[in-house]
C-alpha cells in the first residue's frame, strides 16, 4: 500500500495518483508541477551543516562556527514496470524543476536530476528499483503548494500489463474507466504491422495483424490535468493451418 496518500490505493502492477504526497516536476507548458512518478516513499533533500573549529592561542577552549552546507542526495524505492521506466528514461540526464510534496500541502522546491538503479527481481514478486535525486540548488520551503500543482488524469480501472491474442487476427477488447471520468483516451502502437489499437465507448480494441509482439500505449488527457500513459504488451501468435 502507498500509505502516504489516502486518496489512492497503490497497486504493485499499476500506480496512478493525482494530488497527494509525491515527487512532482514542473511542466514547462503551463508552469504547474505535475506528478513525476508514483513512489513508495517521498524523498526529501537533506542538508548537512559543516563546522569549522576555532582555537584561540590565549584560551584552552575550542569553539566551532558554521561553515559550508552540503546538499545530500536522496533515494527512494520505486516499483518498476514499463510505464515508470519510460518516464525515468525520458528524464535521464536532464535538469528538472522538482517539488517534494507532503500530504498537508507543504513542500520544498529545488532543481535536480533523477537517475535509477533496478534491484534484483524475485519470482512472483513486484520488481523494484531505487531512484536517486541529485540536488543542484538548495530546497526552498513552500508553505502551501496546492496552487502550484495540477492533478493527473489517470486510469481508475485495472489495465492488464500483458495480453496474448488467441489467433493471428484475433481481437481483445478491454473496458476502462478514468479519473476524471471525462478524460480523453487515445491509443498508439509501436508495431502497427503486428498489432493495432483503437479506443471507442470506454474500451480499447486490440487487433492482431501478423505474428509477433508489440506495445500498445494508452494515454489519458484532460485540459488542466497532467497526462498519464499506461502500456500493454501484446503477443500475436502464428497462424495455424
Amino acid at each position: 500500500m502507498l500509505g502516504i496518500n489516502q486518496e489512492f490505493i497503490f497497486n504493485e502492477n499499476r500506480a496512478r495518483v493525482g494530488r497527494g504526497s509525491g515527487l512532482y516536476s514542473k511542466d514547462a507548458t503551463d508552469g504547474k508541477y505535475a506528478l513525476l512518478l508514483p513512489l513508495i516513499e517521498v524523498p526529501f533533500i537533506k542538508e548537512t551543516l559543516n563546522t569549522v573549529e576555532i582555537k584561540v592561542a590565549s584560551s584552552d577552549t575550542i569553539s566551532k562556527i558554521e561553515g559550508s552546507r552540503t546538499l545530500e542526495e536522496a533515494e527512494a524505492p520505486v516499483y518498476l514496470h514499463r510505464d515508470v521506466l519510460r518516464v525515468l528514461e525520458s528524464v535521464s540526464g536532464k535538469t528538472l524543476h522538482l517539488l517534494s510534496k507532503s500530504s498537508d500541502e507543504t513542500g520544498f522546491t529545488f532543481d535536480g536530476s533523477v537517475s535509477y538503479t533496478p534491484d534484483s527481481a524475485k519470482m512472483d514478486e513486484a520488481w523494484q528499483g531505487t531512484i536517486k535525486i541529485t540536488p543542484l540548488t538548495k530546497p526552498q520551503y513552500v508553505d502551501d503548494v496546492y496552487g502550484l500543482c495540477k492533478p493527473t488524469a489517470k486510469f481508475a480501472s485495472g489495465i492488464p500489463a500483458n495480453v496474448q491474442l488467441e489467433t493471428t487476427t484475433g481481437v481483445e477488447t478491454i473496458a476502462f474507466t478514468c479519473d476524471p471520468s471525462d478524460a480523453t483516451v487515445t491509443a498508439s502502437t509501436n508495431a502497427s504491422g503486428v498489432v493495432t489499437a483503437s479506443v471507442e465507448n470506454g474500451a480499447v480494441k486490440i487487433t492482431g495483424v501478423s505474428a509477433g509482439s508489440g506495445v500498445i500505449a494508452l494515454k489519458a488527457t484532460k485540459e488542466g490535468y497532467a497526462s498519464w500513459e499506461t502500456t500493454i504488451h501484446v503477443v500475436v501468435p502464428q497462424a495455424t493451418e
